[in-house]
């Protein structure tokens, strides 16, 4: 089974599931994690740090956690304590978002290939190495499920024989004379000698 690749930031890839509170606060043009698919400790890191000017708790809404991220900026991260303990929790706060998204991606994938009609073509009969199987060709029970023959071209019709496989030629038959050797033409440029 085939399935087609797409990149973290192609919506294609999200199309049709739904996400857990904070990682729907994130979707930006039907991409999670503001249009990136998928979250980062660099910037919540950095926005972290922006707590050291006085605006604390952007990494929370980076994060998702958008009221709990004005709360923080508001009350300048609960007097830093609850800054101190997000600077600890901040990797695994990634980390499980990240893997909500991967695994819905993956259901979602999977979800779609069994979707996906199988091919179904004419039955396969062996002994035939794997060709179709005709009605009413040697070997196959007559109406067998198959190829049916050309229209207007009808067993039992005057004139019809079934070709039993190679037949001697008729007692008057002559073999055609034997082709000439294919001479090249001559160059525009190059002379015919004629003898």
């Amino acid at each position: 089974m085939q399935t087609e690749q797409y990149s973290y930031s192609d919506s294609r890839r999200y199309e049709g599931i739904s996400w857990s509170q904070y990682v729907s606060r994130t979707v930006s043009s039907g991409v999670p994690a503001w249009g990136s698919g998928q979250f980062s400790a660099g910037p919540a890191y950095g926005l972290w740090f922006l707590a050291c000017i006085g605006v604390a708790g952007m990494q929370r809404v980076y994060l998702g956690h958008i009221f709990s991220g004005i709360v923080y900026c508001l009350t300048y991260g609960f007097c830093g304590i609850g800054q101190l303990i997000d600077l600890c929790m901040i990797g695994s706060m990634v980390n499980d978002l990240n893997v909500e998204i991967s695994t819905k991606v993956q259901q979602r994938a999977q979800q779609f290939a069994q979707q996906q009609p199988a091919y179904v073509g004419a039955p396969q009969q062996p002994g035939y190495g794997g060709q179709p199987a005709y009605g009413g060709q040697p070997g196959y029970p007559q109406g067998s499920p198959g190829y049916s023959p050309q229209p207007g071209y009808q067993q039992g019709a005057p004139g019809y024989a079934p070709q039993q496989g190679y037949q001697q030629p008729p007692p008057n038959y002559q073999q055609p004379p034997p082709q000439q050797a294919y001479q090249a033409a001559p160059a525009p440029n190059q002379q015919i000698n004629k003898e």
